[in-house]
């Protein structure tokens, strides 16, 4: 299948997207739809992946290129462009460069912070796992459990 058939299908598929489900021949169809799609995802996989894939690893090879052509040259720019800051900061102009101040913080002793300037979020991940474990029957205060039925489809006959 080529891609102009990739395409007529999903404008297909998206044309007669079932929209509600009320029987079980409506379901039927709409598990047929799914297996269409599902099907027309692999086409286009199957299609386009491989030049995907071969790109990618272009794209890996030149940059990695491009990462060793300037290293060395990374390092001298780093210490010229710090020296010419530290020049302009010692109140000397230079034409087409100027500074702006910034300030680097480091927290040496985090009892001593006042604590207007803590953060404490909540951990989602460990509360997500506490909510699968008890499969969102124990509630959480301040924390809201939806439940999200996600749909996992076989080839359809």
């Amino acid at each position: 299948m080529g891609l102009a058939e990739i395409q007529m299908t999903i404008d297909d598929l998206v044309g007669v997207e079932p929209k509600s489900i009320g029987t079980d021949r409506d379901a039927s169809e709409a598990a047929q739809w799914v297996d269409l799609e599902k099907k027309t995802e692999i086409e286009a996989g199957a299609l386009l992946d491989p030049a995907i894939k071969e790109a990618f690893s272009q794209h890996r090879k030149l940059t990695g290129e491009k990462k060793t052509l300037l290293e060395k040259l990374s390092s001298a720019k780093d210490r010229v462009r710090v020296n010419l800051a530290n020049w302009i900061a010692g109140g000397h102009d230079v034409k087409g460069c100027y500074i702006k101040k910034k300030y680097r913080v480091t927290i040496v002793d985090q009892m001593l912070v006042p604590d207007e300037y803590l953060i404490s979020t909540p951990d989602v991940k460990r509360i997500e796992e506490w909510v699968n474990t008890t499969e969102g029957k124990i509630a959480i205060p301040g924390v809201a459990i939806e439940q999200v039925n996600i749909l996992y489809s076989r080839e359809v006959g």
